[in-house]
């Protein structure tokens, strides 16, 4: 994010500022994460997470200027809530064997993901610029993770999880 957040004209010498600033709404979101979830649920949870996330990709490719530290801020807060809340889910509806199989399989995907999208990522933004991506990485996010969400529910139907 440290290239979007000079192009919107955060001097250099901020940045290790607005790092601390999110890493410490980062430790507050992690030590209260599981009550919110308790309150919320994780049906809901997801579902927050997925809208949240997409429409704060759509915000971050509209804004111009220091406002846009702002859907920064939450986005990347937000992500501290997911995993959170991912990891209270393989907790409640996995057993050991299976969690760590689970674990594994998420991080590498992830992995693999994150290493093909960024080449990717990369040649968009250099043909039709970063507000444009980011705006269709919003749309992205919010169709593959609601027909993700999809599938995660019609796979706990099937298991019979509540």
């Amino acid at each position: 994010n440290q290239p979007y957040q000079l192009s919107i004209g955060v001097e250099l010498a901020l940045l290790g500022t607005i790092a601390a600033i999110i890493s410490g709404s980062e430790a507050v979101i992690s030590a209260f994460s599981h009550r919110l979830f308790e309150k919320i649920g994780g049906q809901f949870s997801l579902l927050l997470i997925i809208i949240v996330s997409a429409i704060t990709l759509f915000l971050l490719s509209q804004f111009h200027g220091l406002i846009g530290l702002l859907p920064i801020f939450i986005f990347l807060t937000l992500q501290t809530y997911r995993t959170n809340v991912v990891m209270t889910l393989y907790q409640k509806e996995a057993n050991d064997a299976q969690r760590a199989t689970m674990i594994s399989t998420t991080s590498f995907l992830t992995y693999i993901f994150v290493g093909l999208m960024l080449p990717i990522g990369g040649l968009g933004i250099d043909i039709f610029g970063m507000r444009n991506v980011l705006a269709l990485l919003g749309v992205f996010t919010l169709i593959v993770c609601l027909a993700g969400l999809i599938v995660y529910n019609k796979g706990k139907l099937g298991a019979g999880i509540k």
